[in-house]
């Protein structure tokens, strides 16, 4: 949901964008986009940090140490997927058309980056 949404109240569907980060960090979002036509009933926005432990020889016990960041993940709870045409869009796509424009979203592969690409969900 965008802020200019929050402040009217006005609702927006929910929508994951392909985006690229420059090596000075500046954000940039490209055309390749996934709208879902029914927002998901809610999610889950989880961090994790990874920790080691730096035995030290002599030392009654262990002492954890920051290793690195683990990537942020956003789970989806029940997000719809409708092709019999009851829910009203603006073009309406079979489901095999909406999961393959999802996966091309968020799961393809780019062959210079070796990993498959930062998306936005907004």
């Amino acid at each position: 949901m965008s802020l200019s949404s929050l402040s009217t109240g006005l609702k927006s569907q929910l929508t994951i964008t392909q985006c690229s980060v420059s090596p000075s960090g500046v954000l940039s979002v490209s055309s390749t986009a996934f709208t879902a036509m029914i927002n998901p009933a809610g999610y889950t926005h989880a961090y994790s940090l990874r920790y080691t432990d730096n035995e030290v020889l002599g030392a009654p016990g262990t002492e954890k140490k920051y290793n690195k960041s683990e990537p942020e993940t956003i789970t989806l709870d029940e997000l719809v997927l409708d092709g019999t045409g009851v829910v009203p869009t603006a073009s309406p796509q079979d489901v095999k058309d909406q999961i393959t424009q999802l996966q091309s979203v968020i799961y393809t592969y780019e062959g210079q980056k070796h990993e498959p690409p930062i998306v936005q969900v907004q």
